[in-house]
C-alpha cells in the first residue's frame, strides 16, 4: 500500500481583475494540480529548469520554479507535454505519481475551502467603503497595492456583454468599441472612485474585514468592517441612476455562472444568480463542478441539458 507521507494541501482561490470563478489546487511544496472547471488538471512540478541546452552548469545557480509537466483528467488520465531532456525526468514523474495519487481522491470534494482571506478592494471615492474587489491572496506577505489601480469587468477578447436597458446609449455617435457597454461600465466604476483609492482587509470566517493597509490619512475607513460593508457579489450592487442600476445589473446577470463558484453567498442571493445562469447556459455547464451549493437544482439540471444538446447540434 502506498502511503502518503508528504504533505498536501486542497484549496481554491478566485480569479480576480476581471472575476473569472475559482481555481482549485492540490500542491505540496514540489508539486502542484491546478483546475479552472474541477475536470482538467495542469500538473506541474517544481524543479530546477534547465540554464544550458548543452548540460552544461550554469554560471548562477537558478532557483527552482513550477514547470508544466501534463494535464490530467478521470477520462484521459495523464498527458505529458514535451520537456527538456536534461531535466530529471524520472524524479519528475515520480513527483508526479505522488500528486495524482492525491488527486484522484481529492477531485471528487470539489470545490476546495476559499483560502484567499486578504482582498484588495477599490474604495468609493466619497463614501470611502469597498466598491469593487481587485485582488485577494493567501499569502499575507504579498499584499502589494496596484499602482494604478483600475477595476476591469472581464478580459479585453470578450465582446459578448451587453446592456438591453441600455443598449441605445454609447459614448459617441461615431464610438467604434467593440465593447461599447463594458468600457461604459468600467468608466461607472472609475468614476464612482475617484479619487481612486485601494484598502486591504483580512476577512474572517463570519464576512467581516479587518484593515490591514494602507489605511486612509483621514481615517475615514473604521478598521473594522462588518460583512454587510463588503459586496456580496464583489461589485456594488446600489447605484443613485436607474440606467446606471441597470447596466451594473445587466453585467452581474452576464457574470452569473462565475459568481455561483463564490462560497459565501446567502441561499437567497444563490437562488438570484441561479435563475439568471440559465440565460448562460454554457457557462454553467462549464462550472456547475465549482458550485459549492446549489438552491434549485431543477433550473441548473435543465440549463445543463440544453447546454449539451447545444454542443451537438453544433460541434
Amino acid at each position: 500500500m502506498n502511503v502518503q507521507t508528504k504533505p498536501f494541501r486542497r484549496y481554491s482561490v478566485r480569479r480576480t481583475n476581471p472575476f473569472q470563478g475559482v481555481v482549485q489546487i492540490v500542491s505540496s511544496t514540489d508539486s502542484r494540480a491546478l483546475s479552472l472547471d474541477g475536470v482538467n488538471w495542469e500538473i506541474q512540478i517544481r524543479t530546477q529548469p534547465p540554464g544550458d541546452t548543452w548540460g552544461g552548469t550554469p554560471a548562477i545557480q537558478q532557483e527552482k520554479r513550477f514547470l508544466r509537466f501534463g494535464v490530467w483528467s478521470t477520462t484521459e488520465g495523464l498527458k505529458k507535454v514535451p520537456a527538456n531532456p536534461i531535466l530529471d525526468l524520472t524524479k519528475m514523474l515520480e513527483t508526479a505519481d505522488e500528486l495524482l495519487e492525491v488527486l484522484k481522491t481529492s477531485h471528487n470534494h470539489l470545490p476546495f475551502p476559499l483560502a484567499d482571506r486578504f482582498e484588495c478592494w477599490l474604495l468609493d471615492g466619497k463614501k470611502r467603503s469597498p466598491l469593487a474587489l481587485l485582488s485577494s491572496t493567501v499569502h499575507s506577505d504579498r499584499l502589494q497595492t496596484p499602482i494604478n489601480p483600475r477595476w476591469k469587468c472581464a478580459d479585453r477578447g470578450k465582446h459578448d456583454f451587453s446592456s438591453r436597458q441600455t443598449a441605445k446609449h454609447r459614448s459617441h455617435p461615431c464610438d467604434n468599441d467593440p465593447r461599447p457597454h463594458m468600457s461604459m461600465l468600467e468608466r461607472l466604476v472609475r468614476n464612482r472612485s475617484s479619487p481612486a483609492m485601494t484598502c486591504w482587509f483580512e476577512r474572517d470566517e463570519s464576512g467581516s474585514g479587518t484593515v490591514l493597509g494602507p489605511h486612509p490619512s483621514d481615517h475615514s475607513v473604521p478598521q473594522r468592517l462588518p460583512p454587510s460593508a463588503f459586496p456580496e457579489l464583489l461589485l456594488l450592487e446600489s447605484w443613485p441612476e436607474p440606467a446606471h442600476q441597470s447596466l451594473v445589473a445587466d453585467y452581474l446577470v452576464w457574470l452569473s455562472p462565475y459568481l455561483l463558484t463564490l462560497q459565501r453567498l446567502s441561499d437567497k442571493t444563490r437562488d438570484r444568480l441561479e435563475a439568471m445562469a440559465c440565460r448562460r447556459v454554457l457557462a454553467v455547464d462549464e462550472n456547475w463542478h465549482l458550485y459549492p451549493k446549489i438552491v434549485n437544482a431543477g433550473i441548473l439540471t435543465t440549463a445543463r441539458v440544453e447546454a449539451r444538446l447545444r454542443r451537438v447540434n453544433n460541434p
